[in-house]
């Protein structure tokens, strides 16, 4: 394995050694088979080096120096548009086609609808104490939107209500241990809601076949 270069691999170094090598040098000129010659440019290169590297650290100053004045200058001016931007925005008076003149976006009182999307990864776990525990996947859906829980037995397959929250797990209490239960998830917002979930079950869930029509009321 070949040695390592003897010169220093950061640039601060090499003065330092080349002040070190030059002063030995000066001092064993016979000795070593040297004249002042070869010494000078390791002399000379060495002060250039030193000056390029103070020049260079004045330069990355300014350097940092001038970019925080260039941020300090944007946020001026954009506070500033943003100001007379909202003033313009505020006046009714002032036409679409006037802000578009601008540069800036009309505003709009219509919101953005978002669609209420089918949850995915539905799982079911039983506990002894009675409590039903049904997790799923957000699958996309925007914060807000509410998910509500269905459930059924063999004794009961029709598919009911039991539960509605805004996060992505729930606890359907107080059953019976051992009784098998089917669960799906469906999104709700803005008066829509998704198709239902891929149902999981406990104890084995409901078999699909066990579905019956809905109950009309009496």
């Amino acid at each position: 394995m070949a040695d390592q270069d003897y010169i220093p691999s950061e640039d601060t170094k090499i003065p330092p050694f080349a002040n070190t090598f030059t002063t030995y040098a000066t001092a064993n000129l016979l000795a070593l088979g040297l004249v002042a010659g070869d010494v000078t440019p390791i002399s000379t290169g060495s002060t250039a080096l030193q000056t390029a590297i103070n020049n260079a650290d004045v330069a990355k100053q300014a350097y940092r120096q001038a970019i925080q004045a260039k941020i300090a200058a944007r946020k001026t001016v954009v506070t500033a548009i943003r100001i007379t931007a909202r003033k313009v925005q505020s006046n009714p008076a002032v036409s679409p086609a006037q802000k578009a003149a601008l540069g800036i976006t009309p505003r709009t009182n219509a919101r953005t609808k978002h669609k209420p999307i089918t949850p995915q990864n539905v799982l079911a776990v039983a506990n002894a104490d009675g409590t039903n525990e049904i997790r799923w996947n957000r699958s996309g859906n925007v914060y807000g939107v509410v998910f509500m829980i269905e459930a059924r037995t063999i004794a009961d397959p029709v598919w009911k209500q039991v539960g509605a929250v805004t996060g992505v797990r729930f606890k359907h209490t107080d059953q019976t241990p051992g009784v098998a239960q089917s669960y799906r998830v469906l999104a709700s917002r803005n008066g829509q809601i998704s198709v239902p979930s891929q149902s999981a079950g406990v104890y084995g869930g409901v078999p699909e076949e066990a579905e019956q029509p809905l109950r009309m009321a009496a």
